[in-house]
C-alpha cells in the first residue's frame, strides 16, 4: 500500500498538475482516514492496515493499476467487522472472471439462496457438485466449504463468503425467495463472451437440467401464490381461492403436493362444465402472461449462442404445508440439431449428463460435421471433448 501511495504522490508532483505538490499535506490526511475507519476500529485487529474496498479502488484507478497487482499481498477481504471473509485473496480477471462469475451465477440461481446480507446458502444433495464449486471459488482465494447434511431432506446445505455474495448483488443478482419473486437475471448479463455463455449452461444443466439423447432441458419455478409468505419481498398472489381450490380439486395427490398437469389444464379448458372451464381459462391465461423470468432470460442467452429452444409450463403444484401454489416452467432445446449442437459446445459438468451427451453426439457424425461447419463459418473453434479419453 506505502507504493501506491509513493506513486500517487509522485503523479501529483508532477509540474503538468500545476503545482499539486501543496496539497500533499491535505492528501495525507486524507490517506490517513483512509486506513483508519474508527467506527469499526474495536472490531477489526489493529495489527493490521486495513482500507475500504472503495478507497482501495480509488488508489488504484489513480495510479492505473489493476487489482491483481496486489496478489500476494492482501492478507484478507472481509466486512466491516472482520469476521469470516476470504484470506490470501486472489483477483482473476478478463475472460477468467467473466466465465467464472457466469458458472457461479447459475449454480446460485438453481440451488443457491442468496440472503441480503451476502451469505450464500447452497443446497445440493452431490458432494462432487459442492467440490466443484469449491473448487472455482478457490480462484478467488482460500476458500473451503464445510456442508452440513439434512438428514430429513437427504441433502448438505453450504454456507458461502458473503464477500462473494455481495459481489453477485453488486452486479444485480436479487436476494431473497427467487421463486416468490419470480427473479430475472440483470440485463448486462447478456453481453459475455461466447465463451462465458457457454459455461453458464455447462453449471445450469447439472444443477437444474435434464439430459436425453435427443434433447436437452432446465428447469425453473414460480409462484402463483405465495401462500403462507404472502407480503414477503412484496408478493401477493396472482391467482384467487377459486383456483386454487381447482387445483386441489383436480391435482393428483401426493404426500406432499397435489400436482396438475398443464395438458391436464388445456383439456379442462374444454370442459361442459362452465364454470370448471372458465376456471381453468382463467388459470391458464394466468401462468401464459407470468412467464418465469430466469426461463426467459435463459432463453435469450441460448439465442446468443445459436442454440434454438422451447418454453413451456408443464406442472402445478399445490402444497399442502405451506399453501404455496407453484408452476414450473422448462426451456427445452427445439429438435435433436439443437440438443446436438448444446452438447456439443456446453457439455454439462457432471459424469451421468455428459456420458448421455457423449454417446449422442459420437452416434450422429454427419450431424456432427455439419454443426462443426456452421461454427467454423462464425469464426468458432471449439474443444472436441466427445472423441476425448473418457474421464
Amino acid at each position: 500500500m506505502a507504493r501506491l501511495i509513493a506513486q500517487i504522490r509522485k503523479i501529483l508532483d508532477n509540474d503538468e498538475y500545476g503545482g499539486l505538490y501543496d496539497t500533499l499535506e491535505h492528501l495525507n490526511q486524507i490517506f490517513s482516514q483512509m486506513f483508519s475507519d474508527y467506527k469499526y476500529k474495536t472490531f477489526i485487529s489493529t495489527r493490521y492496515s486495513q482500507i475500504m474496498g472503495d478507497h482501495l479502488h480509488l488508489l488504484l484507478d489513480i495510479v492505473g493499476e489493476p487489482l491483481a497487482s496486489l496478489e500476494g499481498k492482501i492478507s484478507k477481504i472481509s466486512g466491516h467487522v472482520g469476521g469470516g471473509g476470504i484470506e490470501n485473496p486472489r483477483f482473476p480477471e478478463g475472460q477468467e472472471l467473466e466465465e467464472l462469475f457466469a458458472r457461479i451465477i447459475a449454480i446460485v440461481i438453481s440451488d443457491g439462496h442468496l440472503r441480503p446480507n451476502g451469505i450464500i446458502e447452497y443446497s445440493e444433495p452431490d458432494m462432487e457438485r459442492i467440490r466443484t464449486m469449491e473448487n472455482y471459488l478457490q480462484a478467488f482465494g482460500d476458500i473451503r466449504l464445510n456442508p452440513g447434511y439434512i438428514e430429513k431432506g437427504r441433502y448438505y446445505i453450504t454456507p458461502i463468503s458473503n464477500v462473494l455474495g455481495n459481489a453477485l448483488i453488486h452486479l444485480g443478482l436479487t436476494t431473497g425467495d427467487k421463486t416468490i419473486q419470480n427473479s430475472d437475471l440483470f440485463s448486462s448479463f447478456l453481453n459475455i463472451s461466447w465463451r462465458a455463455l457457454c459455461a453458464f449452461f455447462e453449471e445450469l444443466i447439472p444443477q437444474d437440467g435434464s439430459v436425453t439423447p435427443i434433447s436437452i432441458s432446465c428447469t425453473h419455478t414460480l409462484a402463483l401464490h405465495p401462500g403462507d409468505k404472502e407480503g414477503a419481498f412484496g408478493s401477493s398472489p396472482l391467482i384467487g381461492n377459486a383456483e386454487v381450490e381447482f387445483i386441489k380439486g383436480h391435482g393428483k395427490p401426493g404426500k406432499k403436493n397435489a400436482v396438475l398437469t398443464v395438458s391436464t389444464l388445456v383439456d379442462l379448458t374444454k370442459s361442459e362444465d362452465p364454470d370448471e372451464a372458465r376456471i381453468a381459462r382463467k388459470l391458464l391465461k394466468t401462468i401464459l402472461d407470468n412467464p418465469n423470468k430466469f426461463i426467459k432470460f435463459e432463453k435469450r442467452m441460448a439465442d446468443k449462442i445459436g442454440v434454438k429452444t422451447n418454453t413451456v409450463p408443464y406442472t402445478i403444484r399445490y402444497h399442502y404445508k405451506s399453501g404455496r401454489v407453484s408452476v414450473a416452467w422448462y426451456i427445452t432445446t427445439a429438435g435433436v440439431y439443437h440438443a446436438i449442437k448444446m452438447a456439443m459446445i456446453a457439455p454439462s459438468n457432471d459424469i451421468k449428463r455428459r456420458q448421455i451427451m457423449r454417446d449422442a453426439i459420437r452416434k450422429r457424425p454427419k450431424l456432427v460435421k455439419k454443426i462443426l461447419e456452421e461454427l467454423k463459418s462464425v469464426g468458432i473453434h471449439i474443444n472436441k471433448w466427445w472423441i476425448q479419453k473418457q474421464e
